[in-house]
């Protein structure tokens, strides 16, 4: 679901231009923040009264949306008849992969599908009894993989995070969801979605669906002498669907209520005309805008009027990014894979950049602990001079004791000199650092060093690339003359490094 602040887009791309809507969540609500009709004027290949050259729709989105300063990057995309199939059938009590095995057999009774890649969803809507069988409802939606195919590239071309592709039907039945199509209502309800080619005939009890069925209807033919012949023609459809729903073992209850929904201008009227012609029933004009709040600055009168005929689509396909995931009729045309797969490469970058900020921060540690020792090792060689430096005074001034006459200024001299060596006796534990310091070899890092004086015990802590480093190390340390004993206690891994542990006795 949306987070407050953000956006998403719902599209359908027809022949005449590309429908746009884009709705904000808020704190308190979703607004529609946008809704418009991108004119396509381009020489695009046509396949069957569909685009087939993604770069142009793309071109033409990313020109519309960056004009309007709209920074939405999700979408969902919208799909119509005839390239997309949208069945309710009801099935025995079977596995998931029987249920998918049967579906395909199913699309394959259409010639646009016959032996084609195609992509199936499917939903069971609900488990029944039938004649003491345990049955179940299940929606299903089918589409070419072609197809699908074009609205992954053109959402890739556009720059687009591609939330799912959507039934035109179920789209509707989305955005009228608790508007006008109650979920705790029980009583059977029919939705009619009039299309540009189409009539479909849905019947949802709550906001589960029960039954679909399609008819084929020309909308151009309202605005003309064809009027009433359209309306007849409808009118047929409606009620031979209620006497089936009514007198078959879908349903065997009277359908009262009739909520129309034209998504196109011709037909804006149309619930009007049902209502002076099919009596005893209730007649309710569809409200697709209904969940959204509206600022009325933003859009007129007008204008509102002519998005809740022309938009209920985009704006129902938008609402998809809200779904819960109880909604039960949620299909989604991307496959699972394909949507594992654009995750991954969408969250790739993210990856590579987290791993090369620490790849970083490692190599930054690495120096500077490289330039600790460094350091650490220098100053343990000037204490070395120190001392090297008094041991050489000393014997220099014995040699002199030894040529000259022994005064007593040159007694006072020596007693000085042999309190002052006598009172910096703690060096002789820098000499012993300083000599395991300088032992270390390349590869190998120390990382404390403990000393036991009333036991006269040394340990040693580190890191080395290998075992081998470790033992040579110790050898070096086994050839110092103030060592009676150096033991290797422990060598553990850790990460790329071993973790040694070493402890030298003094001779006594």
């Amino acid at each position: 679901m949306l987070k407050e602040g953000e956006s998403v887009l719902g599209l359908h791309i027809t022949q005449q231009g590309i429908k746009i809507a884009e709705l904000k969540k808020s704190a308190a609500a979703i607004e529609l923040t946008a809704a418009e009709t991108i004119s396509l004027l381009t020489e695009a290949t046509k396949d069957e009264g569909f685009f087939i050259e993604p770069k142009y729709e793309a071109a033409a989105l990313t020109g519309f949306l960056k004009s309007r300063g709209i920074s939405s990057k999700k979408a969902v995309f919208v799909l119509d008849s005839p390239h997309i199939v949208t069945r309710l059938i009801r099935l025995p009590f079977i596995s998931k992969d029987d249920m998918r095995y049967t579906l395909e057999n199913e699309v394959n009774q259409y010639a646009d599908f016959k032996n084609k890649e195609k992509i199936i969803d499917f939903s069971r809507i609900e488990e029944i009894s039938e004649e003491g069988v345990k049955k179940v409802n299940v929606l299903f939606a089918a589409v070419l993989k072609k197809t699908i195919d074009y609205f992954i590239a053109l959402a890739e071309i556009a720059n687009l995070e591609l939330l799912g592709v959507e039934c035109g039907n179920l789209a509707v039945i989305r955005a009228l969801n608790e508007v006008n199509l109650k979920s705790e209502v029980l009583a059977p309800v029919m939705l009619i979605i009039i299309n540009m080619h189409d009539a479909q005939l849905c019947v949802l009890k709550g906001n589960r669906l029960r039954f679909v069925h399609d008819i084929k209807i020309e909308t151009e033919k309202i605005s003309g002498p064809g009027k009433e012949d359209f309306i007849n023609k409808l009118i047929i459809a409606i009620r031979l669907a209620l006497n089936y729903y009514e007198m078959s073992g879908l349903g065997g209850e009277n359908i009262l209520k009739i909520v129309v929904n034209s998504n196109v201008e011709a037909a804006k009227d149309m619930d009007k005309e049902l209502t002076s012609r099919l009596l005893g029933l209730s007649i309710e004009k569809a409200s697709p805008l209904g969940r959204l709040r509206i600022d009325n600055n933003k859009f007129s009168e007008e204008k509102l009027r002519s998005i809740s005929i022309t938009h209920a689509e985009v704006i129902g396909a938008a609402l998809k990014a809200e779904d819960p995931q109880t909604y039960p009729l949620g299909l989604n045309l991307i496959s699972p894979e394909k949507r594992k797969s654009m995750r991954l490469k969408k969250e790739l970058p993210v990856y590579a950049a987290f791993l090369g900020v620490l790849l970083l921060c490692y190599l930054a540690a690495w120096v500077i602990f490289s330039i600790n020792i460094w350091s650490l090792k220098k100053d343990l060689s000037k204490i070395n001079q120190q001392l090297e430096d008094t041991e050489v005074s000393l014997d220099k001034f014995i040699s002199e004791l030894s040529i000259q006459d022994i005064t007593e200024d040159k007694l006072r001299e020596g007693a000085f000199l042999i309190a002052k060596i006598d009172a910096s006796r703690p060096f002789l534990w820098s000499e012993l650092i300083a000599e395991i310091m300088n032992s270390v070899q390349d590869e190998v890092w120390l990382s404390a060093i403990n000393a036991d004086v009333r036991g006269d015990i040394i340990t040693v802590q580190g890191y080395a690339l290998s075992e081998k480093l470790i033992f040579d190390y110790v050898n070096i340390l086994s050839n110092y003359r103030h060592f009676e004993s150096v033991n290797l206690v422990s060598s553990q891994t850790q990460g790329a490094f071993l973790r040694f542990l070493i402890k030298c006795k003094l001779k006594k």
